[in-house]
């Protein structure tokens, strides 16, 4: 299913309390509704997490198969049963993921619509660097990103 059909099923099983869903799925490095119900505790999903070496019919042969058929990306989703690296795009999404953990901060000053959207919420960290201001040597620098966040 896709995430419009997710959202499909998930308002039907909201009008009562004893309607359920079940997600089962590969992992694939997508960062869509099925990576987000098993990691986002507030979707309020139990995760199972059975890489296929778990399996008892699982053997020696088939893990050496694996290993040789399949690309270490699609070994990790198929028998490890990782979501690994999200698949498309030109950076990797851990990296983005981890940058987008880290400072709050803005490099130029905010625009007046950016100023009404951050009203009473926290204000990012203005970093100025120009000639006379240099970058300290140990921040993480970012060249260019696949999406542009939004602020909330």
């Amino acid at each position: 299913m896709n995430n419009g059909d997710y959202g499909t099923v998930s308002a039907i099983a909201n009008e009562r309390a004893d309607i359920g869903i079940t997600l089962s799925s590969t992992p694939t490095g997508r960062r869509d509704i099925f990576y987000r119900a098993c990691v986002d505790p507030s979707f309020g999903y139990t995760h199972f997490h059975i890489p296929s070496q778990r399996s008892p019919l699982w053997t020696e042969d088939m893990e050496l198969r694996a290993k040789a058929e399949f690309t270490q990306q699609e070994y990790e989703h198929e028998v490890l049963a990782e979501f690994g690296t999200e698949e498309m795009g030109v950076f990797n999404k851990d990296d983005v993921d981890f940058a987008q953990r880290q400072l709050f901060y803005t490099y130029e000053p905010l625009n007046k619509l950016q100023e009404r959207a951050l009203e009473g919420k926290q204000q990012p960290l203005f970093m100025l660097y120009d000639k006379k201001h240099n970058a300290p040597q140990s921040l993480i620098r970012t060249v260019g990103v696949d999406e542009i966040p939004t602020c909330v």
